[in-house]
């Protein structure tokens, strides 16, 4: 008999369910989906000749497979690109047909990310998923993690990090677990704004980076002053960044259209006119959302600080793994009040689904942001400074 193995979650974890055909936006339409190696040989020694047949159509060997367990073959989607196994009512036919067992680790798995840290099994949830953005965002308790013994089924591990390899020793990594304690104590501190959490974060950050020992503070006084046309210039850089050839989302290719059409449409002369329209759509909105809004993006930056270890990184320094965190929120805010001022009745309900469709195409897409930094780095936009200036009204 398999051991039990250790389980980190959200409280909320266990109630998750995916709703199949009554999905807004389904994960079985629009992406690649791959088969791992035991799966795909599950396919071709079904008795279901129906199925079988089925198989042999759809499935074949990946030659670009990176890692067996996930993507050692894979299925050939249909021009709409959905999965020629979904039927007409968004219904899997492999889990209709054979049951839970066929359907491949990457399908078994999402929208649940697991990571390995020190033995134990860490999970969170993608918020591409609709349903399970709703069950993270609309969370008004503050997100816990509690230990559990489970047996694990098929899955998919993202990352794996032992943080008492001697390689290291006197590192931020040998000290990941306290400093990721001091991250979401800041990010739960509803004395602050989002913005005023995230400045700090980015104090430590920097601190950490010259003293892997260094203390969380939350002494130092904000200066809540930003460059309103830096924004709508750098953002106006990111959607033309986001060209919709690039982007095979067409509901987050409308988004797009109606966040340029609100607030960076040519018909405003000036930057200067640009600006007055944002600032009153930023005053518009805040008098509505604020407060939720930083509940919302909490309950986000937490799933988030999990899911990807943060501020770990095989690639780039602590330093530059904020900064992207910076830009990605500061990037999914700017959608969000695009969508208010196009419609002007959005609702928590338009909230949670513009941020689900936002990290489906931005945090899926493998080189937007890095590809994004690399061209601040290059223009040395990657301080304090900047933050602050793209944080603040």
């Amino acid at each position: 008999m398999k051991k039990k193995d250790n389980l980190i979650a959200p409280e909320y974890f266990d109630t998750f369910r995916c709703i199949g055909g009554a999905c807004e936006d389904s994960c079985c339409i629009g992406w690649d989906i791959d088969i791992d190696k035991l799966t795909f040989r599950q396919y071709y020694r079904v008795k279901d000749i129906s199925m079988l047949n089925k198989f042999k159509k759809h499935v074949y060997l990946n030659e670009d497979c990176y890692d067996t367990e996930v993507d050692y073959g894979r299925l050939k989607v249909d021009d709409r690109k959905w999965c020629p196994f979904l039927d007409d009512d968004k219904y899997c036919n492999i889990y209709k047909n054979l049951d839970e067992s066929y359907l491949s680790n990457v399908c078994s798995s999402f929208p649940r990310v697991i990571n390995k840290v020190n033995g134990d099994f860490e999970v969170s949830l993608f918020l591409s998923c609709p349903e399970a953005a709703r069950l993270v965002l609309l969370n008004d308790e503050k997100i816990t993690y509690r230990p559990s013994s489970v047996k694990l089924g098929k899955h998919i591990l993202t990352n794996i990090l032992d943080t008492t390899d001697k390689m290291f020793e006197n590192s931020v990594v040998e000290n990941f677990i306290h400093i990721r304690a001091d991250i979401l104590t800041l990010l739960q501190d509803r004395t602050k704004t989002i913005c005023e959490r995230l400045y700090l974060l980015g104090e430590y950050i920097e601190e950490l980076e010259e003293n892997p020992n260094a203390n969380l503070s939350f002494e130092s006084q904000v200066d809540m002053s930003g460059n309103m046309g830096l924004q709508l210039s750098f953002f106006q850089s990111l959607i033309d960044e986001l060209s919709e050839e690039n982007v095979d989302s067409e509901s987050f290719n409308e988004l797009t259209r109606r966040v340029k059409d609100s607030l960076l449409n040519d018909e405003f002369h000036t930057l200067k006119d640009k600006v007055v329209n944002y600032k009153k759509t930023k005053s518009a909105h805040a008098a509505i959302f604020s407060t939720t809004l930083d509940l919302v993006f909490e309950n986000e930056l937490v799933n988030f600080t999990y899911q990807n270890l943060f501020p770990l990184s095989e690639i780039y320094s602590i330093f530059d793994q904020y900064m992207m965190l910076i830009i990605r929120h500061a990037f999914m805010r700017f959608y969000l009040l695009g969508n208010y001022e196009w419609s002007h009745e959005s609702t928590m309900e338009d909230t949670v689904m513009i941020i689900s469709k936002f990290t489906k195409t931005i945090d899926h897409h493998r080189h937007f942001l890095e590809h994004v930094y690399a061209q601040m780095k290059q223009k040395e936009y990657d301080h304090m400074t900047f933050v602050k200036d793209l944080l603040f009204d």
